[in-house]
């Protein structure tokens, strides 16, 4: 499958994890197509939110792109649809603990503050350590 070329200049990290995103989006998209599946439900939450905000600035995005993660879009003729973007993902994260549901994680990309998204993250962590 394709890969979007991403927004991001050629040859830096941020380039990279667009088309990793886009070869994501590609195959879950190719997915839900193959079976039939109108909408692909996403997990991201508010942190998400804040996190893509942050990174978006960084790079001097203008006001479309400052405006963030939309609750719905489509990708490859399927709805994207993000129903969690106001929760934050401690919240997600004790709920899913107190239900005893097994088998969800924080990605690992995430938590290493050595490539942009984990900057976002380590801003965010600083900010609301006060």
């Amino acid at each position: 499958m394709p890969f979007s070329p991403g927004r991001a200049r050629s040859g830096t990290a941020e380039a990279c994890e667009e088309r990793a995103r886009a070869g994501r989006y590609d195959l879950m998209a190719a997915y839900c197509q193959a079976h039939d599946i109108p909408a692909l439900v996403t997990a991201h939450h508010l942190d998400d939110q804040a996190e893509t905000f942050l990174m978006r600035l960084k790079r001097g995005s203008g006001l479309d792109g400052l405006a963030a993660i939309p609750q719905e879009s489509v990708w490859s003729g399927v709805a994207v649809l993000r129903p969690l973007l106001d929760i934050p993902k401690a919240r997600l994260a004790v709920t899913l603990t107190d239900a005893g549901i097994p088998g969800w994680k924080i990605r690992a990309t995430a938590i290493s503050d050595s490539n942009a998204r984990g900057c976002a993250l380590a801003a965010m962590r600083w900010q609301n350590s006060d």
